[in-house]
């Protein structure tokens, strides 16, 4: 009776979840769909989460409908800066590298593994990549696959790191706090952003976890 209704509970909690993550990208700049306002919309496709998610046969966690493809980056590392201490990969890791699934700018974003019952996704050809459109310096979601110039991802942050970047001096670097996470302990391109929030209402776009007002998400880890 007991695991009964902690299953029960468990399957309420993630339906629970599903919905919230679903109202939050509904109308965003990450709904895909033809309902959608973003710029990339599908011709017919109605589905909002088939772009980014599937339940059955993902490529990845979590439950990823798309490839990834960790070839031909360039990273924000120690050769960008000497200051920087962290091992930084050869390319993104873990949540960042799903993020440049689309964010690379060269990705289709009609193209996933699993389609719906309606087959293939069909979008204008024009508008099926992020590197298809012009936009302003500050808001441009076409990263490329050159991450030098970007915040550095897909590195172990630890207090090893902490004590390595203060060199025997004062701390510069602290650990991040909620709503800042990390992923496996490392930080990712949604230690900042959360997907499924895009922050209109909040003032926290584009999709920051947190508001950069003052630079208050900056000074959650940089000590200044």
């Amino acid at each position: 009776m007991k695991k009964s209704a902690l299953l029960v509970l468990i399957i309420g909690a993630s339906i629970l979840i599903v919905g919230i993550a679903y109202a939050g990208v509904s109308g965003s700049k990450h709904d895909f769909s033809i309902g959608g306002t973003s710029g990339f919309q599908a011709d017919t496709e109605t589905e909002v989460c088939i772009f980014c998610h599937t339940p059955h046969g993902a490529s990845d966690v979590p439950l990823w409908n798309k490839t990834t493809n960790s070839t031909g980056y360039t990273m924000y590392n120690s050769t960008v800066s000497s200051t920087l201490d962290a091992t930084v990969p050869t390319a993104p890791t873990g949540v960042s590298l799903l993020c440049m699934s689309c964010h690379d700018g060269v990705s289709a974003i009609n193209v996933v593994v699993n389609y719906g019952p309606n087959g293939p996704i069909s979008m204008p050809a024009a508008s099926d990549q992020l590197g298809d459109l012009s936009y302003p310096p500050s808001r441009n979601p076409n990263l490329t696959k050159d991450l030098s110039n970007d915040h550095p991802v897909s590195f172990i942050f630890d207090t090893n790191l902490i004590t390595l970047d203060a060199a025997g001096g004062p701390a510069q670097l602290k650990l991040p706090v909620a709503p800042l996470k990390l992923f496996v302990g490392k930080l990712e391109c949604a230690t900042c952003h959360d997907p499924h929030e895009e922050g209109k209402s909040t003032g926290t776009t584009p999709f920051l976890r947190m508001s950069n007002a003052g630079s208050d998400m900056c000074l959650t880890c940089h000590i200044k």
